[in-house]
């Protein structure tokens, strides 16, 4: 669907500095979208637990990286799908897709663990056992 400029908004665009209308980005370029900040395009029902403001990597890097889902580190680590969803519930990095809990219907929650967290979490388990 493309947008339609009315015809003051056309005589406001044609009134301008040819240098300044060149030098500003077109609504559909990449560009634009690339200002986005990221927060913005993620979905309303995807949390991410924030890495930003910690020591380790950053969002872009954490993205990139390796994913786990609790079954794969369940089996990993010879541990109850549930002692994981506990273990990973709630920690910093962490992807929590789902819906919340209303008074009617269960929470349904997805979780996917980026590596830099499992090792992260193993290690922190290794010191506190």
């Amino acid at each position: 669907m493309k947008h339609r400029m009315s015809s003051k908004q056309a005589n406001r665009e044609s009134a301008r500095h040819p240098a300044e209308v060149a030098n500003r980005p077109a609504e559909n370029s990449e560009s634009a979208i690339e200002s986005v900040d990221a927060k913005d395009r993620v979905p309303a029902n995807i949390q991410m637990n924030g890495v930003n403001g910690r020591k380790g990597p950053t969002t872009e890097e954490t993205a990139l990286e390796r994913h786990y889902t609790v079954q794969e580190v369940s089996e990993m680590w010879h541990l109850d799908e549930k002692m994981i969803r506990r273990i990973f519930g709630d920690e910093p990095g962490v992807v929590d897709i789902g819906s919340n809990e209303s008074r009617f219907r269960r929470a349904y929650r997805t979780l996917r663990i980026p590596e830099s967290v499992l090792v992260r979490v193993h290690r922190r388990l290794r010191r506190a056992g």
